[in-house]
This record gives structure tokens, sequence and C-alpha cells, in this order.
């Protein structure tokens, strides 16, 4: 995995900010810088405890010698000039990709890009219309296991024929699997439901899930790309009980944290930046802050 070097970019970001109020780029999926891009037309928005919807419109005018702007190779990728019925051009399939955006005096905001649609005269586009989730959307992606200890202690191993007890169990696969048992709902003998106060039950939700399923994925700590803060408010918090179920780590959180007056909060932690309370980052990392309000 090459990494970038995020002092020559911090450097290159601020002067850009300075002269020009906004930077904007794109990262890879694991937060590496991969160009900048001029952005018009940025709505991100914001709802407590919920996943929302950004847009932007990347102009991506082709630069000296004809040759399209690097972005173009990003979003759009293989296919290029190939358009659909829609009017789409093939999106990149490869990795995700993240949209980070800077302006002087405001909070950064970087979310996840989900669909693209180029347009311009001639097989180069010279605009790309992007739209994807806010940072928070990534804790929608995360389960929150009922048995996150199978998860932690999951062994893979490869899967040759179809797996189960149906009509296709022991058909061989087209294509070989690694696969990890792990145990899920009502098979799972130890729940773990949290009886505490809301802030601190939630950060331990997300907290847990996060630690299980990237053990499971074979990843260190320092390479997790979700983390949790121990920042607080130190306003008293209700007690609640919460209990995770498969579903998502937000579907698990939302509606009790709201109700308790708990906001989650979520932001991309760049090298460069302040660490956040309790952690010690090195890579991009999307932080999630647990706050009694």
């Amino acid at each position: 995995m090459a990494v970038s070097d995020w002092t020559k970019i911090r450097g290159h970001a601020d002067e850009v900010v300075k002269s020009t109020g906004q930077w904007a780029a794109i990262l890879d999926e694991n937060g590496n810088w991969l160009t900048d891009v001029e952005v018009e037309n940025l709505d991100f928005k914001d709802q407590r405890n919920a996943v929302t919807s950004f847009k932007a419109t990347a102009v991506v005018k082709s630069v000296d010698g004809g040759l399209p702007h690097p972005v173009v190779g990003h979003l759009v990728g293989e296919g290029l000039g190939v358009v659909g019925d829609d009017g789409a051009l093939k999106p990149v399939t490869d990795g995700a990709r993240f949209l980070v955006v800077e302006r002087a005096g405001r909070t950064r905001v970087a979310g996840r890009i989900g669909f693209t649609k180029a347009s311009g005269d001639g097989d180069t586009p010279s605009v790309i219309e992007v739209s994807g989730m806010n940072a928070l959307g990534e804790l929608s992606l995360l389960p929150s296991p009922t048995a996150p200890k199978s998860w932690r202690g999951a062994k893979w191993g490869t899967v040759e024929r179809v797996f189960g007890s149906g009509n296709d169990a022991g058909i061989p696969l087209v294509r070989a699997r690694q696969m990890a048992g792990i145990i899920m709902g009502k098979n799972a003998t130890l729940h773990t439901a949290k009886i505490e106060k809301a802030d601190v039950a939630v950060r331990a939700i997300i907290s847990e899930a996060i630690e299980s399923v990237y053990t499971a994925c074979g990843l260190a700590e320092v390479e997790y790309p979700l983390r949790v803060s121990t920042r607080s408010t130190g306003k008293t918090s209700p007690e609640v009980l919460v209990e995770p179920t498969d579903a998502s780590v937000l579907a698990t959180v939302a509606d009790v944290a709201t109700a308790a007056g708990v906001t989650v909060r979520a932001e991309l932690w760049l090298p460069g930046d302040a660490q956040p309370e309790g952690l010690n980052l090195t890579l991009p990392t999307f932080v999630f802050h647990v706050l009694q309000e």
C-alpha cells in the first residue's frame, strides 16, 4: 500500500486554501491522495445521527496537450467515452473513492463517492457530477456483531463448493472463495447488550464493532480505517440499553443515541492534524466522537 506524503500535501492544501479559499481532492480506499480537483456547487447535507448525501460538480477540463484531467481516470476509469442510456460513463469499480474539501475557517468535510456522471464534448468529459454519503455513513456499512468474540477469533479457509443444506449444496463454485465462520443472531449464546450511560454505551458498541470486524479481516489496530475518540462534553448522560442485532452499527445506535441526547459526529483525520482524544493515529482515519449534548 503506497502511503501519501502528507507533510507535502498538507502544505500544498494550506496554500491552495489561502490563495483560492478552497482545496478539494480525491482519496483512494486507503485515504491516500490521488489528485486535486476543482469542485463547484458543493452540497454537503447534515442531519444528526443519520446518513446524508452530498453532491458536487468536478471541473475536469483537459490539461495541456489535450490529455484528460487525472481525476477522470480515478472516477470514470476504463471505458472512457462509452455512454450508457442514462448518460453516465462507466465508473471506477476497483476501490472506494472519497471526496475531501477544506475551506478557510470551516470544518473539513469528506464523504464516500457512490455515483458519478460525466458530460462534455467529444470523448473526454469536462464535468463530472459526483454524489455520495457523508462520513457518518461509514457506520452504516459496518455490522454490529451479536457475538464479537467469534469475529475476533474467526478462522479463514478456502471454500470450493456451495455451502449449506439447500438444493445447491455441494455444487462446485465457479471460483473458490475465502470464508470465515462467525456466530450471528439467535445462535449467539453470549449477547453483548450494553446497559450503561448512553454516551459510554454507544462509544462501546462502535468500538467493539470496529475491533471485531477489522480483526477478522486481518488488520492491525494501527490500520483500522475507523476509530472512536474518548472525547466527552462532561455532561451527564442517561442510562440506556443498546443491543447489537448484526444490523449496521448506525442502525443499532442511532435511535437510542438521539433519544438520549447523544450525537455521533464523524470527521476525516489526516496526518498533520491534532490527535483526537484517546488516539494516536498515523494513517488517514475516519474518527467518531460520541457526545452528550
